[in-house]
């Protein structure tokens, strides 16, 4: 199987609405150049670089306001829903490049 990247980053915008304590338009860039988007367990991974890059990013943004872990919680779960979006777009172009 030939490992098809059209993209080695995506970017995960994080909105303040669900987040309101934490600034707005916050973003994470999540490398994948060594993943194959094709195989699940690389997925996995994927999902797994966008949990820390988010859980890293949101913390920094709320630390001036250290009491706010359900803000945390919340910036993490609210990127990785969108990135769940971003990462099945990225996966269905590669499956459908390999069926090509």
């Amino acid at each position: 199987m030939r490992k098809i990247v059209r993209s080695t980053l995506f970017a995960v915008c994080v909105a303040a609405a669900a987040t309101p304590a934490l600034a707005e338009g916050l973003t994470v860039k999540v490398s994948y150049a060594d993943l194959d988007l094709t195989v699940d367990g690389d997925v996995a991974k994927l999902n797994g670089r966008l949990e820390q890059a988010l859980e890293q990013a949101c913390r920094a943004d709320a630390a001036p306001n250290l009491s706010s872990s359900h803000a945390v919680e919340g910036c993490v779960a609210d990127g990785m829903a969108k990135g769940a979006k971003v990462i099945a777009d990225h996966r269905s172009r590669a499956l459908a490049e390999v069926a090509d």
